[in-house]
């Protein structure tokens, strides 16, 4: 369990970490990271993007190494006060290094994150 700035408890429900240029047969790790980011709208670098997915971009190209993509969760809803609603978000960064445990990675972009602007609301009932 993770909190929030506001105090909301946050779940990690799903994490993968994968190569950040895996597939890039050819050019530099920069022109990589341009495609990269070209692509990051149009879902061409995610199978199955989830309407709430927010990408961390760093400051500086080339991208770090390693992508994280983390599924989150929270029991109460971003914008709705139905209390049959929970919030998940999708959240992908990335890290240079693999040496850090999940909980200080996941606490490091979590202030990163406006949770209320960007979380999808879903009626928990009915499943993600």
């Amino acid at each position: 369990m993770y909190k929030l700035a506001d105090g909301r408890t946050i779940s990690l429900n799903h994490l993968s970490i994968h190569s950040t240029y895996a597939g890039l047969m050819e050019g530099s790790i920069e022109d990589g990271a341009r495609i990269i980011l070209r692509n990051l709208g149009d879902g061409s670098h995610q199978k199955n993007e989830p309407k709430a997915l927010i990408t961390i971009i760093p400051k500086s190209l080339p991208l770090p190494g390693y992508t994280w993509v983390a599924m989150l969760s929270s029991r109460s809803p971003a914008r709705t006060d139905n209390s049959d609603y929970m919030s998940k978000m999708w959240v992908q960064w990335y890290t240079e290094r693999l040496d850090q445990s999940v909980d200080a990675e996941i606490n490091a972009v979590l202030p990163l994150i406006d949770w209320n602007a960007y979380a999808e609301d879903y009626d928990f009932v009915l499943g993600w």
